[in-house]
C-alpha cells in the first residue's frame, strides 16, 4: 500500500475495535520519515499514544536515535515526563538505565534529585554507598613542625569557595591531620585550627602541643551544599 498527499495523511486507517493501521514485515513493521514534521505521531484519549514491544532480550521496545537532537524525549503537563518501570528480579536491572559513552555524566539533573530507596555505589563494603566526592581535596600535604608554637600552612582553594563572601551554610570544610601513628581529627579545633583568608585560601595553624613533632601530614577537603 502506498499513499501520497500534499496536505492530508498519505495513508489513513480507522477501526472501531482494533488497529487503525498495522504494519507487519520481517524487515520493519512501520517506517515514518519526515523532512520537517513528525515522522510518527501517536494520539489516544484513553490509552498510550505510542507503544513499542519486543521479544528480543537484547533490544528495546522503543528505540530513539538522533545524530544531533535527543534520542528519546518525553514531556508531560500533568505527570512524569519519562516513566521507566521494570518488574525484573535481576538486581542489576533498573527502571531507567543511563550510560554515557562520551565524556559527560550518565545522568544530569537540573533540579532536585529525590531518592526514596538506598543509594549504591562502587566504594566501601556491601556494595558501598557513593559518598559525595569533595569539590576540593588537597590530598595529604607533608608538614614538619620544627618547634613548639604557632606555625602556619596556607592552602589555596579560592576556586572552590565563594569569591566575594562566604556563608558557613553553603559549604563544609573538613580538616584532618596524620601523625606517625594514626589519622586523627581530635586535635582539630584545639591545637590545630583553620581560618579562611580574604582571598579564600585556607590557613591551617598548629599550636603548642607535646606531640607536635608527631604530626606528619594534613589534608583539607571542601564539600558544597547547594
Amino acid at each position: 500500500m502506498w499513499g501520497n498527499s500534499q496536505s492530508s495523511p498519505g495513508v489513513y486507517g480507522q477501526s472501531t475495535n482494533t488497529w487503525g493501521v498495522k504494519g507487519d514485515s520481517p524487515a520493519g513493521g512501520v517506517l515514518g520519515e519526515s523532512t520537517q514534521g513528525i515522522a510518527v505521531h501517536g494520539v489516544s484519549n484513553a490509552n498510550d499514544g505510542v507503544v513499542g514491544w519486543t521479544n528480543n532480550p537484547d533490544k528495546s521496545g522503543v528505540y530513539g536515535n538522533s545524530p544531533f537532537g535527543n534520542g528519546v524525549s518525553g514531556r508531560s503537563e500533568a505527570k512524569d515526563g519519562i516513566l521507566g518501570v521494570t518488574s525484573s528480579d535481576n538486581t542489576g536491572h533498573a527502571g531507567v538505565h543511563a550510560a554515557n559513552e562520551g565524556s559527560g555524566p550518565a545522568i544530569f539533573s537540573e533540579g532536585d534529585l529525590y531518592v526514596t530507596g538506598k543509594s549504591y555505589g562502587d566504594i566501601g563494603p556491601s556494595e558501598g554507598a557513593p559518598f559525595p566526592r569533595p569539590a576540593y581535596n588537597s590530598g595529604w600535604i607533608p608538614v614538619k613542625i620544627e618547634k613548639p608554637g604557632w606555625q602556619v600552612v596556607e592552602i589555596g582553594v579560592d576556586q572552590y569557595l565563594p569569591t566575594s563572601q562566604y556563608d558557613n551554610d553553603n559549604f563544609v570544610v573538613d580538616l584532618n591531620i596524620k601523625s606517625a601513628y594514626r589519622v586523627t581529627s581530635y586535635l582539630v579545633g584545639t591545637n590545630v585550627t583553620y581560618t579562611i583568608q580574604d582571598n579564600n585560601s585556607i590557613k591551617v595553624s598548629f599550636g603548642e602541643y607535646k606531640v607536635y613533632h608527631e604530626i606528619t601530614h594534613l589534608r583539607v577537603r571542601v564539600w558544597y551544599i547547594k
